[in-house]
């Protein structure tokens, strides 16, 4: 997920009970996926101790904080500022009407999305100096998970004033009078929203795929772009490249979930209207599909957390999904 600001709808204008059915759906799979995937994947920590699974649960955290915070933004009825309390009258409007709670932790997807990406290429294309860090060692490596929420908040802030209050105290939506001011702003939330993260990953992606899938298991010289990998890490080679399809698709869902909402935010942040009212609340919904989907991907794609949802439930370890090559249970 990325950061789209708050939806330009005014708070006035109730959701329709198709939309509350749509958003109850994707907030109860969040929330039950996400609860599932983050003990799965916590016992994993527990035993493996490995960065990916950390910034794995980080992720699912995330993802399970943000689908509780669409249930009390968007389906808990709206508030009005109090006029009697003007620091509460202040948060309700600048804070709680903004929705800014809400789409800060989908800035904070992204940065966990990022580090994820960062630290496999870091793993992958560096991994003497990756295994010798002491940043990146248990137990300091748990300090890495803390750094999305620190910028997912901070970097945000600014959407606090998309909002404003009059002078009888009511909130409204603020919107920009100058074109040139419109389209700057437009295009920087695009680019650093969504292009800029995105080709970032893909760049990594790239280099990491062309070091796995190139000559480092042929037996050629090393270079820059295929290095070498230490003898023991070999046996690992197939669960690496489990962990970097995993992790590609995570990138690639995110990335088509929410195309649509960022091309129907950058017409509106222009126009000041919806380029059609049905196109941005399916660009909404689907957005909001991507706070649910990791899990499923998890259990499809991820051989070690397969492993681990069959010990955590045993019933389902007879399923067909669940059974994964021996090869490929190797700790990355």
């Amino acid at each position: 997920m990325t950061a789209t600001g708050p939806p330009p709808v005014p708070d006035e204008v109730p959701l329709t009970l198709a939309v509350k059915i749509v958003y109850s759906s994707i907030a109860a799979l969040g929330i039950t996926g996400n609860s599932l995937a983050i003990y799965v994947l916590a016992s994993m920590v527990i035993s493996r101790r490995g960065n990916t699974n950390i910034l794995l649960v980080n992720q699912s955290l995330i993802d399970l904080v943000t689908s509780m915070f669409l249930v009390l933004c968007y389906l808990v009825p709206g508030q009005r500022p109090p006029a009697a309390t003007p620091f509460w009258r202040a948060f309700v409007c600048y804070v709680w009407n903004s929705k800014y709670l809400f789409w800060a932790m989908t800035v904070t997807s992204i940065f966990n999305l990022l580090l994820l990406t960062f630290e496999r290429y870091f793993a992958t294309l560096h991994p003497i100096r990756y295994h010798n860090s002491r940043c990146l060692a248990w137990p300091k490596s748990l300090l890495l998970a803390m750094l999305p929420w620190v910028l997912g908040y901070l970097l945000p802030i600014y959407k606090l004033m998309g909002h404003y209050l009059d002078d009888r105290g009511r909130c409204h939506l603020r919107h920009f009078q100058s074109l040139p001011v419109k389209i700057t702003y437009s295009v920087l939330i695009l680019v650093l929203d969504y292009i800029l993260p995105l080709t970032l990953m893909v760049i990594a992606y790239v280099r990491i795929c062309r070091a796995l899938w190139a000559t480092t298991i042929t037996g050629s010289p090393p270079t820059e772009q295929t290095p070498i990998l230490p003898k023991g890490e070999l046996r690992n080679h197939p669960a690496r490249r489990n962990v970097i399809k995993t992790l590609v698709t995570v990138c690639g869902v995110f990335s088509l979930l929410w195309l649509p909402n960022q091309l129907a935010y950058f017409y509106y942040n222009i126009e000041d209207v919806h380029l059609n009212e049905d196109f941005f609340a399916f660009s909404i919904s689907f957005a909001f599909l991507n706070m649910c989907v990791n899990p499923f991907i998890y259990t499809f794609q991820y051989h070690q957390f397969r492993e681990g949802l069959g010990r955590a439930i045993p019933c389902l370890a007879r399923f067909k999904i669940l059974r994964i090559p021996q090869t490929n249970t190797v700790t990355p």
